[in-house]
């Protein structure tokens, strides 16, 4: 009897500890996750770049006559 009084509160212990790992472990899976969002955004804006000027590239293959209003707009 006197052994089981004094292990009292170890299992309590335990699931506190196993929590703490477990939280740490999650909070680590949510900083990958919020790369990941901002890898997915970032590829986004490049794919939007590319796509843009390669527009203007074929526009500006296209009607070479137009070098002036081509000039004009890559300034403004």
């Amino acid at each position: 009897m006197n052994r089981i009084n004094h292990q009292q509160g170890v299992g309590l212990m335990e699931v506190l500890i196993a929590l703490l790992i477990l939280a740490i472990g999650v909070m680590g899976f949510i900083a990958l996750q919020y790369r990941a969002v901002e890898a997915t955004i970032e590829s986004g804006s490049r794919i939007q770049a590319i796509n843009l000027g390669r527009d203007l590239a074929e526009r500006m293959r296209v009607n070479r006559g137009a070098e002036n209003v081509y000039t004009y707009h890559l300034n403004t």
